[in-house]
């Protein structure tokens, strides 16, 4: 279960993760790319993917080294295989659809109630109760005034970026 859960958290940070060392490529921040690229060599050995991971770890040297021809030679082949791995994990972890049309709208002083409790929570540094009043959360709609901070409220959960989501 902790596997299948480290995978899924893999394949939904994919496309945030290809932006990120996209743009820094793009910009020429050596820096900041060879840790997006250091990230990208961990979590891949970590879920197995060891080609892709061998590869991440030949770009953090060439990063370090500040060996740019390397990165440019081989930066666009190590996205395409990202890719194709996260197309590849799709099948299993299809991306959430919420339709909040068939979902009661929740009231306010539930919510209060419940952003009260995920607060309490990322204080305390319990990501498991926080998952538990993200997915209360989402057994309602929400007023179209909070929908798009509760949008980033859940991508923090899922983040376990409990000061981010305290904030929020």
């Amino acid at each position: 279960a902790i596997f299948k859960k480290i995978v899924g958290e893999y394949h939904r940070v994919g496309e945030d993760k290809i932006k990120e060392l996209r743009n820094d490529f793009e910009a020429e921040d050596w820096e900041n790319y060879t840790i997006c690229i250091h990230s990208l060599k961990s979590s891949s050995r970590q879920i197995g993917a060891f080609d892709l991971g061998e590869k991440a770890w030949e770009l953090e040297k060439a990063g370090k080294d500040r060996n740019i021809s390397y990165i440019t030679e081989n930066t666009e082949g190590f996205i395409a295989d990202y890719i194709s791995l996260l197309e590849k994990l799709s099948a299993y972890f299809p991306k959430e659809e919420r339709n909040e049309k068939d979902l009661p709208l929740i009231e306010k002083d539930m919510l209060k109630s419940l952003l009260g409790e995920l607060a309490e929570a990322c204080d305390e540094l319990d990501m498991d109760r926080m998952e538990e009043i993200k997915n209360k959360l989402c057994e309602y709609a929400m007023p179209e005034e909070v929908s798009d901070n509760i949008e980033q409220v859940y991508k923090t959960v899922d983040d376990i970026d409990t000061e981010q989501c305290a904030d929020l």
